[in-house]
């Protein structure tokens, strides 16, 4: 797993959220993260709200990320994940890429 910490990471994983959302490519909830990340064929990133309640959900994702090698960003809050994908309430987001967003990944994977 990469854990990204920098502020530049998290800076550059909401913009990448803010992209989805035009596409429509933005999953919410725990089935639908569930899902999208046993789905290994494609590359996705897994944005999480450090004020997520209860913080066993965050780890329940985050192990899972592991285990699959899955990007991790931990953002501040739930406004930060809201304001960049227009959904209330939302905890934890995964973003599904196409082929021509492997790219943003590996960049976003350097920021560290």
């Amino acid at each position: 797993m990469v854990k990204l910490v920098s502020e530049a990471a998290k800076v550059r994983s909401l913009e990448i959220l803010a992209s989805a959302r035009a596409l429509g490519s933005v999953l919410k909830g725990k089935e639908e993260l569930t899902k999208a990340m046993a789905k290994t064929n494609h590359p996705i990133l897994l944005v999480l709200a450090g004020d997520a309640d209860p913080p066993s959900l965050l780890r329940e994702f985050e192990d899972a990320a592991v285990a699959l090698g899955i990007p991790v960003v931990y953002v501040a809050s739930r406004n930060d994940i809201k304001e960049a994908t227009g959904v209330r309430s939302l905890m934890a987001c995964v973003v599904p890429f196409d082929g021509q967003e492997v790219l943003r990944i590996d960049e976003l994977v350097a920021m560290g």
